[in-house]
């Protein structure tokens, strides 16, 4: 409906986004590295983070504070910043590199930028408004439908099967499987807006047009080899799918 329409774009355009590394980085001063004692490392580290937290018990919240360090490999959002955060680590190859072409750039780090964006909107996101509130936003019809599109990705994940017998939690993946949908057709819908005719182009890789390249590249940031148990363990427990069906779910549904 129009009125939760124009309450979604309020928020997007409320989104802040955090790219790099943080303003006031942490340069662990007082952290005591051995270069022979793995133990004591570990729990120095663990102390020092509990200390670093306890001490902003009573004061106000650091809201230029974030979750990863600037050289992890990975993104997030935040509801109750209404925020995107983007460390350097992951704005690298082969997600992103300045001397790409933009098709792998769209298909890499405009996926992930995407699937952040998306977390906003999903069915935990959209409980929030633009400033990070648990406020009812939605019309309760839109809701009932949204809810009823979400059961059918639910219902669509259930049937991926990872091994014999073993297949994916719809209901225990289901925010990633959003957020996964809606960033491959974000970033899709950007790069076909930005390249338009030369869309099936020859791209720089001999046979494959500049969109093919762009699902390519996609495809390759999910590319891994993993173990039986591995596999088990993170059905069971992960809020992920496993990473071939990061692929080839949301490219059914595009």
């Amino acid at each position: 409906d129009r009125e939760t329409r124009a309450r979604a774009l309020a928020k997007l355009k409320l989104i802040k986004n955090q790219v790099g590394y943080p303003e006031d980085p942490d340069t662990y001063s007082t952290l005591t590295i051995s270069a022979t004692n793995y133990f004591s490392n570990v729990m120095n580290s663990r102390k020092y983070s509990f200390d670093k937290s306890a001490s902003g018990i009573g004061q106000l919240a650091d809201k230029n504070q974030w979750q990863m360090t600037a050289d992890t490999v990975n993104a997030y959002y935040d509801p109750t910043r209404n925020e995107m955060v983007f460390p350097a680590g992951i704005l690298q190859f082969p997600y992103f590199n300045i001397s790409l072409p933009m098709s792998m750039n769209y298909g890499g780090a405009g996926v992930i930028m995407g699937h952040e964006n998306t977390h906003g909107f999903d069915n935990e996101g959209k409980d929030y408004n633009g400033f990070g509130k648990l406020v009812d936003w939605w019309q309760e019809e839109t809701e009932v439908k949204f809810e009823s599109k979400v059961q059918c990705v639910v219902n669509q994940y259930d049937q991926f099967e990872v091994l014999p017998g073993l297949y994916v939690n719809g209901k225990l993946t289901e925010n990633e499987n959003i957020a996964d949908i809606g960033g491959v057709k974000n970033s899709f819908e950007a790069y076909s807006n930005l390249i338009r005719d030369d869309a099936n182009s020859p791209s720089i890789v001999p046979g494959l047009s500049n969109i093919q390249l762009f699902f390519v590249s996609y495809a390759q940031g999910w590319c891994e080899v993993a173990t039986t148990q591995y596999l088990q363990n993170q059905v069971a427990t992960d809020v992920h799918s496993p990473a071939k069906y990061r692929v080839i779910g949301p490219l059914q549904d595009l």
